[in-house]
């Protein structure tokens, strides 16, 4: 079954954040959820995720689905090594195993060398990827992003913006972000939102090539264009 929201509610006090909220998404493939900061993105993620509960309505499509989540405030376990931190996550037995797991992870997004280290030790981009190579190493059938490349350099994000592409093409992700740049780069269906109570502007459906070389083509303009237009 697919994921779904239907007719779902929810209220923060009196700010009602989502009011008959309906939206489908894929069995596969990358879905980004786009608009303003503060208008509750990420409370459509910590609903997927289980940490919220609609209060009206109802969500689909989540029974035995395993899920990974890259949070926006890091969430590290600070009393850890960075490779404690990965290997904790990983589904093997052998704690041999997790380990050679997290090296791997950590090499893909050029932490392998800080293996040892703790989380206060890092600069804030280094602990965003931290937070990213754990989300990818527990394997789950969605994947959640919250503002997945906050604090990182252009080089660190591109890169993982294609490592991402590379090993998700089979699994549904579902990443918020309020920059253009990141959600063309990433996604193969753009819901643009407005709120609060959210509402979906468009759904844009993106054909662009997987690849660094060719962002900021033509094609990839007019879809900036298209989305600059709609986010105003």
């Amino acid at each position: 079954m697919l994921l779904s929201f239907n007719k779902v509610s929810k209220n923060f006090g009196e700010i009602k954040v989502l009011d008959n909220f309906s939206i489908n998404f894929p069995k596969k493939g990358t879905v980004c959820l786009f608009g303003k900061s503060g208008i509750g993105k990420t409370t459509i993620l910590n609903l997927i995720a289980g940490l919220l509960k609609p209060d009206f309505g109802y969500i689909e499509g989540l029974d035995t689905k395993k899920i990974s989540f890259a949070f926006q405030d890091e969430r590290l376990l600070l009393w850890n090594t960075v490779i404690e931190n990965v290997s904790v996550v990983v589904n093997k037995k052998s704690n041999i195993d997790k380990k050679e797991i997290a090296k791997g992870w950590l090499s893909k997004v050029g932490l392998l060398e800080f293996c040892d280290k703790k989380p206060d030790e890092l600069s804030g981009g280094m602990k965003q990827r931290l937070v990213l190579a754990r989300a990818l190493a527990f394997d789950g059938d969605i994947i959640l992003l919250d503002e997945p490349f906050k604090g990182l350099d252009d080089a660190s994000k591109n890169t993982l913006i294609d490592l991402i592409n590379e090993i998700t093409k089979d699994k549904l992700v579902v990443v918020v972000t309020h920059s253009t740049y990141e959600a063309l780069s990433l996604s193969d269906t753009i819901y643009v939102l407005k709120g609060t109570p959210i509402e979906v502007v468009d759904k844009l459906d993106i054909d662009l090539p997987c690849c660094e070389s060719y962002r900021y083509n033509s094609a990839f303009l007019e879809y900036q264009k298209k989305i600059d237009a709609l986010y105003k």
